[in-house]
């Protein structure tokens, strides 16, 4: 043989390898099952298809276990859930895309502040992890009460009763209405400061009596907008005023942290038991970094306290 004809032969010899191995028994069944595979794929999903429209893979409210809300029994909330949703109306277990759907189903709620996760369960069960918004305010005006979160998230008036609104501590003096719609923000940040003062303020103690209450205060005032700096005043039950300040979210040099003010009033009440004075309502001042001052509303004299 030439030496031309043997290196001729050469690339020959790797192809008739390969061409042996896919000649082995084994390697031909297998191709034989990626190729029908292939090939039955649409007829596959269209009966998947057919199946998730069949009644016994249609999941209820009671088949959706959610985390328990705060403001109706979880069974009522999922079958309101699911009218409000057109993706997940008549949800089936057999849906692949079944916990996206649910999941942005459960996160347009107003009540809903995150989806923490959706499983599938054997049995056809579903478990959504819920985090819900929690109300620390309420604000007052003449065209109704309107509960709101910490965030100034507005939550839907009508889940609540008169009592559960006597729970939240009155916001006073807010000019504006919501922007939007119940799970949107207010759109005001008075709304907001205020928001953030009731949330500091709604701290329990071990009796999970909120500080505002022990304190004697009655609303939160937001401020006037022509004011310039923009204090808010806590009002007491028997009308005096604590002038607060700015909101806690705001910086500026020479404000008190919130936590400098708060521990101010837990003194301000250990050392007198009240805010009110024995003549009358006063303005008590906690900003100052030195001390605090008050003074009677009615005579507008001034009281100093070291």
């Amino acid at each position: 043989m030439s030496r031309t004809q043997h290196q001729s032969e050469e690339p020959c010899r790797p192809v008739r390898r390969i061409a042996q191995w896919l000649a082995r028994p084994r390697i031909l069944v297998w191709l034989a099952l990626v190729v029908a595979a292939v090939s039955c794929r649409p007829w596959v999903c269209r009966q998947l298809s057919s199946l998730e429209s069949r009644e016994e893979y249609r999941l209820t409210a009671h088949d959706i276990h959610v985390t328990e809300p705060p403001h109706r029994p979880a069974v009522e909330f999922v079958q309101s859930v699911l009218a409000q949703s057109r993706s997940a109306r008549n949800p089936s277990i057999l849906d692949p895309q079944l916990t996206q759907r649910l999941a942005r189903a459960f996160s347009r709620q107003p009540w809903v502040a995150k989806v923490v996760s959706v499983r599938k369960r054997p049995a056809r069960q579903v478990i959504v992890e819920l985090k819900y918004r929690e109300p620390v305010a309420a604000v007052r005006m003449n065209s109704g009460i309107y509960p709101i979160d910490a965030e100034s998230v507005l939550l839907p008036p009508r889940d609540f009763a008169p009592v559960d609104t006597e729970s939240l501590l009155p916001i006073a003096n807010i000019r504006s209405l919501p922007a939007g719609s119940a799970g949107e923000v207010w759109g005001d940040p008075i709304v907001a400061g205020a928001a953030g003062i009731a949330e500091i303020l709604s701290v329990g103690d071990g009796n999970g009596q909120p500080l505002w209450k022990r304190l004697g205060v009655s609303s939160i005032h937001g401020p006037s907008p022509a004011e310039g700096v923009m204090p808010y005043q806590l009002v007491t039950d028997r009308g005096s005023r604590i002038i607060w300040g700015r909101a806690p979210s705001v910086t500026h040099p020479g404000e008190l942290s919130p936590q400098l003010k708060v521990a101010r009033l837990e003194k301000y009440f250990h050392d007198f038991g009240s805010f009110d004075g024995t003549r009358g309502p006063l303005e008590i001042d906690i900003r100052h970094w030195q001390e605090i001052s008050r003074r009677a509303i009615a005579s507008e004299t001034n009281v100093p306290r070291g």
